[in-house]
């Protein structure tokens, strides 16, 4: 697959997932946002059932194999329960905010954990898509307060922290691992660890007509399909690479609440999406000629070494 194709998926994942802002907020006013978690991790395994049985690689993931979504699964349970339950004790603001910070950690974590360094256009991107974000959060009612971090600012912390993990995990999976069966794996994990909770914390909650039909979407595409996605296309590209698209999610959020909540958009709306966009493109332009003379020499050097 080529880079380009992969962008364009990452892009598709991040308006999909901006799109269930507005409709999550409407479904958690009245049913309870753990169980929904449950609900939606259980359709999306589901939903995955046919694709695992369907996979042209049936072979089972093995003790490697679930060891690796025994890790994508918990950072994707740790990341939707801290954000859940860290946005009931701060503002919305705050929360968002913080939730962004996933894409500044990303490249830290690559580094440490990949020990991949990002070229310096990445970096500059990242400078501009967290000015964003900051932009974006002084435009949510109440503002933007930074003085002293509360208990629901570190639960959010440690979600964007999680998120963060998983982006890098995903780039880190082994190249012989079929896509399809980790996927569902992945999911049967988090939809294990969230049903255990949801009934520990909400007991049996049982969902209306209206929220099959969320919980639906939520399952099907929002997860099992854009999980999927990401397992298959994010190996061609680098975890900051794929952090700063997913950075777009905030500004596809805003427009599809524009569109489906009535909202409207202010002015400093705009500009923080406007420098999200700006970040983007900043660290898609490609190297310049220098760089890209400077590549080449070194590649020539080791191939002289080789030889």
């Amino acid at each position: 697959m080529s880079r380009q194709r992969a962008d364009l998926t990452l892009v598709l994942i991040a308006m999909i997932w901006g799109l269930t802002f507005p409709l999550v907020h409407g479904v958690t006013q009245s049913y309870p946002p753990l169980s929904l978690i449950a609900l939606r991790f259980c359709l999306a395994l589901l939903g995955m059932a046919p694709l695992v049985l369907r996979a042209q690689s049936p072979r089972p993931l093995g003790r490697r194999g679930w060891l690796v979504a025994l890790a994508l699964g918990g950072s994707l349970y740790a990341g939707f329960i801290t954000q859940t339950l860290g946005l009931q004790q701060t503002t919305a603001a705050r929360g968002g905010f913080i939730t962004g910070l996933n894409v500044v950690i990303v490249p830290f974590l690559a580094l440490l954990i990949l020990r991949q360094r990002p070229p310096m256009r990445a970096l500059i991107g990242l400078a501009f898509a967290l000015s964003g974000m900051i932009v974006l959060a002084l435009d949510a009612e109440g503002g933007l307060s930074l003085g002293g971090l509360n208990r629901g600012d570190l639960l959010v912390l440690a979600c964007a922290f999680a998120f963060a993990l998983h982006i890098v995990l995903v780039s880190w999976l082994p190249g012989d691992l079929p896509a399809i069966q980790l996927n569902a794996a992945q999911l049967a994990v988090v939809a294990l660890l969230a049903s255990v909770t949801a009934l520990a914390v909400d007991g049996l909650a049982l969902p209306s007509l209206a929220v099959w039909g969320a919980a639906a979407f939520l399952g099907l595409v929002a997860t099992a399909l854009v999980f999927a996605l990401q397992l298959a296309v994010q190996r061609h590209t680098t975890p900051t690479h794929t952090a700063l698209i997913f950075a777009l999610e905030p500004v596809f959020a805003a427009v599809f609440a524009v569109i489906l909540g009535g909202e409207v958009l202010r002015l400093v709306t705009i500009a923080g999406g406007g420098l999200m966009l700006l970040g983007v493109l900043i660290a898609e332009a490609p190297p310049g000629r220098r760089v890209r003379q400077a590549a080449g020499a070194r590649k020539r050097r080791l191939g002289r070494q080789d030889a």
